[in-house]
């Protein structure tokens, strides 16, 4: 059975008791595919810190200027590497 919707040709598919395909992502999950970490600024400062694993331990300034990106923005994003736990900091405030 078909059915048309706005113009388009769509599949009728009946009603599942357990619709989890067409669940609507929550929140948590809507902020987490919108993070700067995997927007171009983000992949950036992670490719350095991959490339050159000196610069975990540098200090921002130096991660930025390496990475080509804006102190702002690399605040934001080591925040979000810690956030992660991709990047963790110990008592001492060295980064690993």
């Amino acid at each position: 059975m078909e059915i048309y919707r706005h113009g388009r040709k769509r599949l009728y598919k009946p009603e599942f008791p357990a619709d989890h395909l067409e669940r609507q992502p929550d929140a948590a999950e809507a902020r987490l595919s919108l993070s700067r970490l995997f927007k171009a600024s983000g992949l950036k400062v992670v490719f350095a810190l991959l490339s050159r694993p000196r610069l975990v331990n540098a200090p921002l300034r130096e991660i930025a200027s390496d990475s080509g990106v804006s102190l702002g923005t690399m605040a934001g994003i080591i925040e979000e590497l810690k956030k992660r736990l991709y990047l963790v900091e110990d008592n001492h405030g060295a980064r690993a």
